[in-house]
């Protein structure tokens, strides 16, 4: 029996075991040989075909390049935002009365003028406060008439006084003469000379003593009337100042009701101002009550037929946006009708939103026949620059470049494209008179300002200088006001016209793609203005390119 036996050959049973070592290992060698010679005619087919045709399928795929044509015809640069119609002013109307709304006389849309009564409050409370204060009037003017009473007579009493002071000064006066008249120093005199007698003495000695009685006693009566005198004045000023008092309680007390009658008129709301009812807060038999802060009973606008949209730009485009700019908008409620309209205000107070950050600018809009309402979303887009005839270029040939080709930078010119120009497009904007812009035109016409970018070219250093002291003579000419805004029109102008140059690629004579540097203007988003390069209309630029598998010239056919 054989040591070595095949791997996978089992011998069969009645087989002699030499013929099964022997016979098994014959045919393997001539199979081996067979299938190996397959492999290499396959191999070497292979081998033939991948030589002939190897070129074939190994070819780069073509490129399929899409053309667009430049045409001529207008470009309109705009800003296209959203904004919400408001009137020119909205009064608030409220009540500084508290109380129950006891009538209305205006509703919503109702037209009214200046004075009209639109509502009325209870005023029953009012009138009941009012009727006290008079009768409190009435009490305190009744007051003063007793006390005016009372001075009269005291001024009587004090006139009787006076009277009496002016008796007993004349008394005393008589007592002084009577006691002169008494003589008693000459009858004394006599009497010791030896003429008189007793009785003459005697009866001169009690006439003297009663003079001198009398005279005492006027001066008496003179105190006591001074006195009396005193004590009137006194009692006088005191009538007065009681006087004074009443006359003032008569003045605080018409002076409550003077506040009181305030009270009432406020009770009866009116029209600040000629409008319509734009809205109504409030109902009959509602109670307001006016404490720390007015309530608003109605919001009326002051004329429909003049509205304003406010527009929120962003401050990506604010810069492009100035006062006198031309706006058409767009309403819902009237989808195929554009409102005119004209930019008279740009709000400096910033709006933050979700960290984008926008402006307001205010629009003015006529509404004649009333189809705008307050309120109404307005889609509003703005006139920064108008372009008639020019050469048009669609934006997607800027977009364009051939692969490999590196994106170069864009280069943007910062002078003017023609001096004068923007001195021209800025007297235009500022909103003149015609007798003042033909001033103007008269000043810059004499210094030779161009007035079409086109002509930069030809503009030499001196008119450039002539232009330039032309723009200094217009502002000296210009008002304060019109200055100011001429300088931010004209810086506004500046901004929009500087010249940005690109290339674009057009098809070569070989069938690649060719730059061209043109110097482009202004754009609406879809194409660009054309203002200097070697491209005319019907020229055909490049938006565009694609792969394309190439096919063999032997396999065209088939």
């Amino acid at each position: 029996m054989s040591r070595y036996k095949p791997l996978f050959a089992t011998p069969e049973p009645g087989i002699d075991h030499a013929e099964a070592a022997c016979g098994p290992r014959r045919g393997s060698w001539r199979r081996w040989a067979w299938r190996a010679g397959g492999s290499m005619a396959v191999l070497v087919g292979a081998s033939v075909a991948l030589s002939a045709y190897g070129p074939l399928f190994s070819a780069a795929p073509a490129m399929k390049y899409r053309l667009a044509r430049i045409d001529a015809g207008p470009i309109v640069s705009a800003i296209a935002t959203a904004g919400t119609l408001k009137p020119l002013a909205a009064i608030l109307v409220g009540s500084q009365a508290s109380g129950q709304i006891k009538e209305l006389l205006a509703d919503f849309n109702s037209p009214v003028k200046a004075g009209d009564v639109i509502a009325r409050l209870d005023d029953d409370a009012v009138r009941a406060r009012l009727a006290q204060t008079v009768v409190e009037v009435e009490v305190a003017t009744a007051a003063v008439e007793i006390q005016r009473a009372q001075l009269q007579r005291a001024q009587a009493e004090g006139d009787g006084a006076q009277a009496a002071l002016l008796a007993a000064q004349a008394d005393v006066e008589r007592a002084e003469a009577a006691l002169k008249d008494a003589g008693r120093e000459r009858k004394q005199e006599l009497f010791a000379r030896g003429v008189g007698s007793v009785v003459e003495r005697d009866r001169s000695d009690v006439a003297y003593e009663t003079a001198r009685s009398q005279l005492a006693a006027a001066k008496a009566r003179v105190m006591a009337a001074i006195s009396a005198q005193i004590a009137s004045e006194a009692t006088i000023r005191i009538a007065h100042a009681q006087l004074d008092n009443a006359s003032a309680q008569v003045k605080q007390r018409e002076a409550v009701v003077q506040q009181i009658r305030i009270d009432l008129d406020h009770t009866i709301i009116r029209a600040p101002i000629d409008g319509v009812v734009i809205d109504r807060t409030v109902d009959v038999g509602q109670t307001v009550a006016a404490s720390l802060q007015t309530p608003t009973l109605f919001t009326i606008a002051p004329d429909l037929r003049a509205m304003e949209v406010h527009a929120n730009v962003d401050e990506a485009d604010i810069g492009r946006v100035v006062a006198g700019q031309d706006v058409s908008f767009t309403v819902d409620s009237y989808p195929g009708r554009a409102f005119p309209a004209r930019v008279v205000d740009i709000r400096k107070m910033p709006q933050t939103t979700q960290n984008v950050v926008a402006y307001t600018v205010v629009i003015s809009a006529d509404n004649e026949d009333l189809l705008l309402l307050p309120g109404m979303t307005a889609n509003v887009r703005i006139l920064v620059q108008q372009r008639d005839d020019v050469l048009r270029l669609p934006n997607a040939a800027l977009r364009f470049r051939p692969a490999g080709t590196p994106t170069p930078a864009a280069a943007t010119a910062a002078a003017e494209p023609a001096p004068g120009h923007l001195l021209r497009a800025a007297v235009d904007r500022i909103g003149l008179s015609s007798a003042r812009r033909a001033e103007l035109e008269q000043v810059i016409g004499e210094a030779g300002c161009p007035a079409d970018a086109s002509d930069a070219p030809a503009v030499g250093e001196g008119r450039v200088r002539a232009c330039r002291a032309a723009a200094g003579h217009v502002l000296a000419l210009l008002t304060p006001q019109e200055r100011a805004h001429y300088q931010a029109v004209r810086s506004q102008l500046a901004r929009e016209q500087r010249i940005t140059t690109a290339d674009v690629w057009v098809a070569g004579p070989s069938g690649m793609p060719q730059a061209r540097r043109l110097r482009l203007g202004i754009t609406d988003g879809l194409m660009t203005e054309i203002v200097a390069g070697d491209l005319h209309k019907g020229d055909h630029v490049t938006v565009g390119a694609e792969a394309e598998p190439a096919r063999p010239a032997g396999l065209a056919g088939l």
